[in-house]
């Protein structure tokens, strides 16, 4: 599978994207409490990082409910 044919892939399925501060999943517990509470709502199993300004977010793609 392409990269480009996985992102339409996931883009589909998983059609809603939640943006965090990267601050506030950086670490092993933080990282593991975001991980376990994204999981109960059907989250895609990869997230992508973006920058905006001077900030860094981690995304994650949600299904629809």
């Amino acid at each position: 599978m392409t990269r480009n044919t996985e992102v339409t892939r996931l883009q589909r399925e998983w059609p809603h994207h939640v943006a965090l501060a990267s601050g506030k999943v950086r670490g092993l517990e933080n990282s593991n409490t975001v991980r376990r509470f994204a999981n109960t709502l059907s989250v895609a199993p990869r997230t992508y990082s973006l920058r905006c300004g001077d900030a860094n977010f981690v995304v994650f793609l949600l299904c629809q409910a």
